[in-house]
């Protein structure tokens, strides 16, 4: 059985995984009825990791209030805009006492912009509803900005009399075009009140004490002034009548939970209080990393420009992609701090805790974090704080279990035999989509040898993929500005090697997320799609499509991990693992041996598939049919079967002492090795138009496999 404070320092470290600063400022932990509040100070002085290498949230505090125009901060869904933006403003408090913040979160706010729950209101769109999100948009700013600004009824009370004051003079500077709305009743109040005064804040003392006097006339002109104040007015009011400060700094925050095609609207309302404000006020949203290109300035590559009308007029900072040393700077301080948490609770029960569970909690955290580092898990999050933060909690939850039951220990989990780094792939593979990183099976393990359509045979997720990054890597060869492939030219040439329509565009479908949600394997450009928009995507359809971080991570390390390819190969019928058996149930000989049959049997299914389209691609390409093939659907020209055999073989190779092909086969030689010298010499003659049925590919391969395995069954 694990120990009280393994499980206590679990389940602190999961409570910290949930926890946001937009959530809520306090933030109760508790666990075993002992409780503490999680302040948001104590969020950014215990737990937050500011980026020091970029000095990023440093970039926002000076940048954004200097600017006097609108600045953005662009990144993923998770990656923490919300809170470098919030540690920019809390140092922005604390030193700029001339600077009244003002903040809005979206995503507390959607209710009121849809009149429903956002995520419903994402399935449908009226044509008319940009327009109408706009309009909804302007009141619901002008409402939480009265909230701010006008807070008393003594603020509002001054900004009537500031409204029907007339227009400004030398001591207010703001366009006189800005009170124009309030022109008759200004020339109507004009009739009772002397304003024979050419200065404002004369006129302004007088309406005063008009109005103070005659109250019931006020309240009839408050109503009318009401339904034509806008935030420009109230901006310009607030600065006038508070002296201390000379500008709004307004913060408009969780833009990206509204779907993508909403955001150009935020940006023309923004623009428009700008330009009314000039440099009184300073803008700063939290946006989508979607809505934004590279401008393309040399030595900035952090600036860029918003995709939407007056593009020119809005800076951009893109929030740095996690690196794997940040991801390990974040993990190492929640560890710090869950442990402080637990040591404080066995001190307020009395109790003390094991030397040796703090032992093993360092050691696994150590093992964990140097795993994550390795195989770029901050990569496969898509760069979501929220997503590595689940990902890690689970899997310590997954260690626990086996711990508990006896599965695993400490020396397991360190780098001897890629013990751990297996055991994450096949738990990432089984219960990776609970924590935001479904891995979709893109190897097809079923096989027959009578098969004639590429459909049957091969895997068209795995193949789209590969497409997209090929074409991504041709069109940045060319030094283009954006490398973005085109459905269509993937969709051609998946199309090409057999591949019928409906099965593309079904595997386009599976790897693509719905409106709202972080983004999967692929996203679009530029552009968000409902399910039902995604089903009538033509095959000439140009829209333009980029592998996510995720994506990339999957199609150039993750397919070839022994991990990935193990839990595939349980599934295969032709390959013998007695049900329920798991990995870590087989010694480590055992092991080689069912993921080399699993091996054979792919390779096997590869070179039918390419002995299948040869007539076709060397119709069209003659010689150069396979090089061609290679480049499209490769990683860096190597095929999959090509890059799993050599993973397997570094992997296994501690079970063999010899790995030289030129020597004489015997059982000391790494059968991986020994199978992709086969393959490769097979492949020669499949290229050459060899076909399937007269290689004879079992008899081949009979000689080796009873050398390499000879008291397997």
């Amino acid at each position: 059985m694990i120990s009280n404070y393994l499980d206590q320092y679990w389940k602190v470290q999961e409570k910290l995984g949930n926890y946001a600063p937009d959530l809520s400022d306090e933030f109760s932990l508790e666990i075993d009825g002992y409780e503490e509040k999680l302040s948001i100070d104590t969020y950014f002085s215990k737990l937050y990791v500011p980026r020091p290498e970029e000095i990023f949230e440093k970039t926002i505090e000076e940048e954004a209030p200097r600017l006097g125009r609108i600045l953005c901060v662009c990144g993923e869904i998770g990656s923490g805009k919300t809170s470098a933006i919030e540690y920019a403003c809390r140092s922005l408090k604390k030193n700029r006492s001339d600077l009244q913040i003002v903040k809005l979160d979206i995503k507390k706010l959607s209710d009121q912009l849809f009149g429903t729950h956002l995520p419903e209101a994402n399935k449908t769109h009226e044509p008319d509803s940009i327009g109408a999100f706009e309009y909804a948009f302007r009141l619901l700013l002008r409402s939480c900005i009265s909230q701010y600004l006008l807070y008393t009824a003594e603020e509002n009370y001054g900004f009537s009399t500031w409204a029907l004051a007339g227009p400004p003079d030398e001591s207010e500077n703001f366009d006189p075009l800005l009170l124009m709305c309030f022109k008759h009743l200004h020339d109507k109040v004009a009739r009772f009140v002397d304003f024979s005064s050419n200065k404002r804040i004369k006129r302004i003392q007088i309406l005063r004490e008009y109005f103070r006097v005659n109250k019931t006339e006020f309240t009839e002109y408050e109503e009318k002034i009401e339904s034509l104040k806008r935030t420009p007015h109230m901006i310009h009011y607030f600065l006038s009548s508070h002296p201390n400060f000379n500008k709004v700094f307004l913060v408009i925050d969780n833009v990206d939970r509204i779907p993508i095609q909403y955001h150009a609207s935020v940006l023309t309302v923004c623009r428009d209080i700008r330009m009314a404000v000039a440099k009184g006020c300073a803008i700063v949203i939290g946006i989508r990393y979607e809505n934004i290109r590279e401008r393309g300035i040399p030595g900035a590559d952090r600036f860029f420009e918003i995709l939407s009308p007056d593009a020119q007029s809005y800076r951009g900072l893109l929030l740095p992609r996690v690196t794997k040393e940040h991801m390990q700077k974040v993990l190492d301080k929640r560890d710090k701090y869950a442990r402080e948490f637990v040591e404080r609770y066995h001190i307020k029960k009395g109790g003390k805790h094991r030397d040796e569970d703090n032992i093993v909690v360092t050691e696994y955290h150590k093992h964990i974090v140097s795993e994550f580092v390795d195989n770029k898990v901050h990569a496969l999050a898509n760069n979501s704080y929220l997503t590595l933060l689940l990902v890690y909690t689970h899997f310590l939850k997954e260690i626990w279990h086996r711990l508990d039951q006896g599965i695993t220990n400490i020396g397991m989990l360190g780098k001897q035999d890629g013990h751990l780094q297996t055991l994450f792939y096949l738990w990432l593979q089984k219960s990776g989509a609970k924590v935001g990183i479904h891995m979709h099976n893109i190897i097809e393990y079923r096989y027959d040898d009578d098969a004639t359509d590429v459909n049957e045979i091969a895997s068209v997720q795995h193949l789209l993929l590969t497409c997209t990054y090929n074409i991504t890597k041709e069109l940045e060869s060319k030094k283009l500005v954006e490398a973005y492939p085109k459905w269509n030219e993937i969709s051609r040439r998946m199309i090409m090697l057999g591949f019928t329509y409906s099965n593309i565009h079904a595997a386009l479908y599976e790897f693509l997320t719905p409106i709202g949600d972080p983004p999967g394997v692929l996203r679009f450009i530029h552009k968000e799609f409902t399910h039902t928009e995604i089903n009538n995507i033509s095959k000439d359809d140009t829209f333009e499509l980029e592998l996510t971080p995720r994506g990339i991570e999957l199609v150039t390390s993750i397919l070839d991990k022994v991990g990935f390819i193990w839990r595939i190969a349980q599934r295969s019928e032709e390959v013998n693992i007695p049900s329920g058996e798991e990995f870590y149930d087989f010694k480590g000989l055992e092991r080689a041996y069912h993921v080399y049959e699993f091996t054979k049997l792919l390779a096997k299914k590869h070179l039918l598939f390419l002995s299948v389209i040869y007539d076709k691609q060397e119709s069209i390409y003659h010689d150069n049919w396979l090089r061609i093939y290679r480049k499209r659907f490769g990683v860096n020209s190597s095929l999959q079967v090509e890059r799993i055999l050599s993973s397997a073989a570094k992997y296994f190779a501690h079970l063999f002492s010899k790995s030289n092909l030129k020597e004489a086969p015997n059982g000391s030689i790494n059968p991986f090795y020994a199978l992709l010298d086969i393959y490769q010499r097979i492949l020669g003659e499949v290229e050459r138009g060899s076909k399937f049925m007269d290689i004879r590919i079992d008899d081949r391969l009979k000689e080796y496999d009873s050398l390499f395995f000879k008291q397997m069954p």
